[in-house]
């Protein structure tokens, strides 16, 4: 297996690997990476025959293999891009971890059943990133500040819902529904659950469940929790024909709404938008349209990217890293009921 010291890696181009070459990766990763100077793709891996082909098309340089065990044993990597199905994420991390190579993975970092996998390491020895991508995108930092210092009051609910369009993300592989993926709570849910302990500045002391079936298997979510400080949050999860994200967070004295992520958040004291504020959402949402660019998946995808880049170069850990992808794995082993027991075997030490 080829390891490179990581003391070569500073100030000049990194080499990168990506495994999973599907519409993420296609459409927000490689658009993102090809605005960055320092960073080239030189390998991607995929099981999948079309998939290499696209890969070859888009970058005629670039090495393709069938998995990331091949990739990761015939290259000389700075970093790896893991964007495969949630199932492969763990166990192409350890390859990547073994081979001395910083990862950057796409949420959700594991499924709950390998938790017993995940090494007891320290966030300095995993070095990994996981995309939680909501914490990059302004409006929602926006949220988050006004909900910790005071712009509303003391923090009381959290209300946030999360649709989204399955058959969009299903265009090159099926594997969202898959029974063995993770489904809705993973896909959904990782992301849901740390931009909820974001705003609430904790973590939930209870977190619960509840699965419903429209179209396919629990393809509907709702989850609950309880900070301590009497904070609760519900999070309405769903694969649906239409996209919807909102976000809507009150405290004593005000509260502050983000009717879509691509709008602007507005604080109100009675939970209604004024005229104006509806105008300057449209503007926003007419500004990223004609930009898509500063549309949230393709800015926050950038934005992250960016900050993992940066974060090999000066040898800072990554955040979020190892620790917050075991701690956001956790609550999710939580809420579909997985016991204490199970729940804590494995993870971060620090």
């Amino acid at each position: 297996m080829n390891v490179r010291p990581q003391n070569a890696i500073r100030g000049r181009i990194r080499k990168l690997g990506i495994t999973g070459y599907g519409r993420l990766a296609r459409e927000y990763y490689l658009p993102a990476l090809a605005r960055m100077r320092d960073v080239r793709v030189v390998a991607v891996a995929d099981p999948l025959e079309e998939s290499r082909l696209a890969a070859v098309k888009w970058s005629p340089l670039a090495r393709v293999y069938l998995s990331h065990e091949q990739m990761m044993s015939q290259e000389i990597l700075d970093a790896v891009l893991i964007a495969s199905p949630p199932s492969s994420h763990l166990a192409a991390w350890l390859e990547a971890r073994k081979a001395g190579v910083a990862a950057f993975v796409e949420k959700p970092f594991a499924l709950t059943s390998q938790m017993k996998d995940l090494p007891q390491v320290s966030d300095a020895e995993g070095r990994v990133m996981i995309n939680f991508n909501r914490r990059f995108w302004p409006p929602y930092q926006q949220v988050i500040e006004a909900a910790r210092y005071g712009a509303i009051g003391a923090l009381r609910n959290i209300q946030f819902t999360f649709h989204t369009d399955v058959a969009r993300w299903s265009q090159v592989t099926q594997h969202r529904l898959s029974p063995g993926e993770g489904g809705v709570l993973h896909d959904l849910g990782s992301q849901a659950i740390d931009l909820i302990c974001q705003i609430a500045n904790g973590e939930p002391r209870q977190i619960s469940a509840s699965f419903a079936s429209k179209r396919w298997e629990s393809d509907c979510v709702h989850l609950e929790m309880e900070f301590p400080g009497g904070v609760f949050a519900r999070c309405d999860l769903a694969y649906d024909p239409q996209n919807r994200e909102s976000l809507s967070v009150t405290g004593s004295t005000a509260s502050i709404l983000l009717r879509e992520p691509n709008m602007t958040p507005h604080v109100t004291n009675n939970c209604q938008v004024s005229a104006a504020a509806r105008l300057e959402d449209y503007a926003w949402m007419g500004y990223r349209f004609l930009f898509p660019t500063q549309r949230m998946l393709h800015y926050t995808i950038t934005e992250a990217l960016n900050v993992f880049v940066e974060s090999i170069g000066a040898d800072r850990h990554f955040k979020p890293g190892y620790a917050e992808a075991c701690a956001n794995l956790r609550l999710l082993a939580l809420a579909s009921g997985v016991t204490n027991s199970t729940m804590t075997s494995g993870g971060a030490n620090g």
